[in-house]
């Protein structure tokens, strides 16, 4: 969800730990989590996420 969100809204929400939340959401968008979590059981990850 995070990696969804701009920088500057992840910061001006929640200051310096949106920023580190920022950076660990675009380290995972490389496609490490989800093949983790297809290794775990194969099924698709879910979103709470609204449109």
């Amino acid at each position: 969800m995070a990696a969804l969100c701009s920088r500057a809204s992840l910061m001006m929400e929640a200051g310096h730990a949106g920023e580190l939340i920022h950076v660990q959401a675009q380290a995972n968008v490389t496609g490490e989590a989800e093949a983790d979590i297809r290794q775990r059981g194969g099924k698709a990850p879910v979103s709470l996420h609204v449109v």
